[in-house]
């Protein structure tokens, strides 16, 4: 059960025509789940969109980021083929 006053609330802001992505999202739910009482609470902000191409040159450069972020997890280094 979700209690009165809880709500979601979402800003988007256009960045191409036609193109509206999110800048901002808040939750603030209260509820109850059996005979257990919880609060979900959270702002996030969306920053730093950008335009990486057409699916084929988008999966490469995300591939490309994400090996990146796990060689840094590890302390490794990387050095682009």
């Amino acid at each position: 059960k979700i209690y009165r006053g809880s709500h979601f609330m979402q800003e988007r802001y256009q960045i191409a025509p036609g193109l509206w992505l999110p800048s901002f999202t808040q939750y603030d739910f209260d509820g109850r789940k059996l005979f257990s009482g919880f609060s979900i609470h959270e702002r996030t902000f969306y920053s730093n969109y950008r335009y990486i191409g057409p699916p084929k040159e988008a999966l490469e450069v995300i591939r490309k980021e994400l090996r990146r972020a796990d060689l840094g997890k590890t302390g490794g280094t990387t050095t682009d083929p």
